[in-house]
């Protein structure tokens, strides 16, 4: 059975017949974000809001002619989506996806959403290698392996070890969207850190180089 979470499944929906009409994706929506105090009508009020602006932004990102899926995504979890107060989407385009399904499992849409946190790509440069984005995937979060800070790529930002390649590809009071070079898969925080310092009677040839 195929996982509901997926972005293959939101491809599949009958809500997925997404024109496809080549404009630019970049726009701003905007509206108040909630109070995290707000009554259960404020909230209600909220969340119908943020269905709106998620529709503008699906709708966006499917006139691009690159990002259909991740749209169909978008539209088919606008009931888990639309109660957050902020959020950032990171969008792989269809080819990446498509070309994600071929070769592995269906990649997880959970996995591409930081609930209740607006994150520019300024704000990801500003943050330190090894920072953890708790997602909508339970148990699960994205780290931060480049600010652009390092040598090697310069100015570019990657999660999991994949670059942001097209940042702020939607900004908003409430909602950002960065394309991304692939599909994100689960990522263990161990693999950033250093080995341990040898011991004084390990040999020469037994060392390893800290990643």
């Amino acid at each position: 059975m195929e996982d509901p979470s997926s972005f293959s499944a939101a491809a599949a929906a009958p809500h997925a017949a997404i024109p496809y009409v080549r404009v630019s994706a970049s726009f701003s929506i905007s509206g108040p974000a909630p109070s995290a105090t707000a009554g259960p009508d404020d909230r209600a009020a909220a969340a119908a809001e943020m269905e709106k602006m998620l529709g503008e932004a699906a709708a966006s990102l499917a006139r691009s002619g690159r990002y259909i899926v991740t749209a169909a995504a978008i539209r088919a979890h606008l009931d888990e989506l639309a109660p957050l107060r902020k959020m950032t989407i990171l969008a792989p385009d269809d080819r990446a996806i498509a070309d994600a399904l071929y070769y592995e499992s269906p990649p997880r849409f959970h996995l591409h959403i930081v609930p209740d946190r607006l994150l520019t790509y300024a704000d990801l440069r500003r943050l330190p290698v090894g920072a953890e984005l708790p997602t909508l995937d339970p148990g699960e979060s994205l780290v931060l392996t480049s600010n652009g800070e390092g040598k090697g790529a310069p100015d570019i930002v990657r999660l999991n070890f994949v670059s942001i390649n097209a940042p702020d590809l939607i900004i908003g009071s409430r909602i950002a969207v960065h394309g991304v070079r692939l599909p994100i898969w689960e990522f263990d925080l161990w693999d950033l850190r250093p080995s341990p310092p040898p011991s004084s009677t390990s040999s020469p040839s037994s060392l390893e180089a800290p990643i």
